[in-house]
């Protein structure tokens, strides 16, 4: 069972009296210091209907309920992995992407929990508004995608950075949890029957690195 308390008064005297009374039945009991309202927008792939944002707090720790998930992202090649987090509990100073299914999204600030989220994450975070150019090869999220940017991000947001990479395309597209099937590189290619697709829908005869598609089905080869 969860429990969220607002913060003030006896709040935290009573959380003890709870955590005690109800012991081993409080799964976790979280102090919130205010629901922060956020705006998701839709994806523009045909099928995803889902809707998106980011979000990021250096000081307090949050969780995302009911249709809301948070995630962290890593890199690879022109895609974006997501990695969901357990529970949907995101430490501060962890840069995350929220996917609602709802354009309207409440993110519970917390108080009294510390620590860190083990989910792997390129994503990096504004404390404050923050220019950018296109040569610093920065990505924000746009409609489902990441896409190159200039001018300026504001603040509590999360972003990519590909300055480290050779090349910088105009958009990473994502690869969506049981979406995307993973291999390395010397995977044979031959898991299931069919031809293999690039994501820009061209037939290749071997998969290489990067996402490829098969019976409908992505598949991430590193």
């Amino acid at each position: 069972m969860l429990h969220l308390y607002k913060n003030g008064g006896d709040n935290v005297d009573k959380v003890e009296q709870l955590a005690s009374l109800f012991e081993g039945e409080f799964k976790d009991i979280y102090i919130m210091e205010y629901i922060r309202s956020l705006k998701a927008y839709p994806s523009d792939e045909a099928d995803d209907d889902y809707y998106y944002c980011t979000y990021y707090d250096p000081e307090y720790s949050l969780m995302c309920l009911g249709s809301a998930q948070a995630f962290g992202a890593t890199i690879d090649n022109t895609s974006v992995t997501l990695h969901e987090l357990e529970e949907s509990l995101v430490y501060a100073g962890y840069p995350v992407i929220i996917r609602s299914t709802s354009p309207d999204v409440n993110v519970y600030i917390i108080s009294n929990v510390t620590g860190t989220n083990t989910a792997d994450n390129d994503l990096q975070g504004t404390v404050e508004e923050m220019a950018v150019e296109r040569s610093d090869k920065i990505y924000v999220l746009l409609n489902g995608s990441f896409y190159l940017t200039q001018g300026t991000i504001s603040d509590h947001n999360a972003y990519l950075n590909l300055l480290s990479f050779a090349s910088a395309p105009e958009r990473l597209t994502f690869n969506k949890g049981d979406a995307s099937i993973i291999f390395d590189t010397e995977a044979s290619g031959n898991e299931t029957d069919g031809p293999w697709y690039s994501i820009s829908g061209q037939r290749v005869d071997q998969p290489t690195k990067g996402v490829f598609i098969k019976n409908g089905k992505k598949y991430l080869f590193k």
